[in-house]
């Protein structure tokens, strides 16, 4: 089966974190903004460049908190996934995405996560004061 390798921004602000719904044929749902590592990128390099262009913004300090594997029917995911908050006062923008919302810890699951984010999401919610505590970011 064939591995795709991805980054992933965890992108948070004040008591909430962004989410996105993807919109294309093939997956419809909700995820973390980010895409596939280009050769020879550096993961970190990777999830800067596709923020940049899927939202129109920068991030700040990153931090690593996670590798998810997961078997869709297609290929293996291969995601890494870090945890960062946007450079100044920017806003994001849907460019790639039909939808954003900004989602607290109470709602993080009034959305339909893609299957490999379902278990990322709820390991946030129970470890959301450890990770987003502001000394830490």
């Amino acid at each position: 089966m064939k591995t795709v390798h991805v980054c992933t921004a965890i992108i948070h602000k004040g008591d909430a974190i962004l989410a996105c719904k993807r919109s294309d044929n093939h997956m419809n749902g909700w995820e973390f903004p980010g895409g596939k590592v280009e050769p020879h990128e550096k993961p970190e390099q990777t999830c800067l460049r596709e923020i940049k262009e899927e939202l129109n913004v920068e991030l700040g300090p990153m931090f690593y908190y996670d590798t998810v594997e997961y078997d869709y029917p297609d290929f293996h995911l291969h995601m890494d996934v870090f945890i960062s908050q946007l450079t100044a006062d920017q806003t994001p923008l849907p460019r790639v995405h039909s939808e954003l919302r900004w989602l607290s810890r109470n709602e993080l699951m009034d959305v339909k996560w893609l299957a490999a984010d379902t278990e990322l999401v709820r390991g946030l919610g129970v470890m959301w004061e450890q990770l987003f505590w502001a000394e830490h970011l």
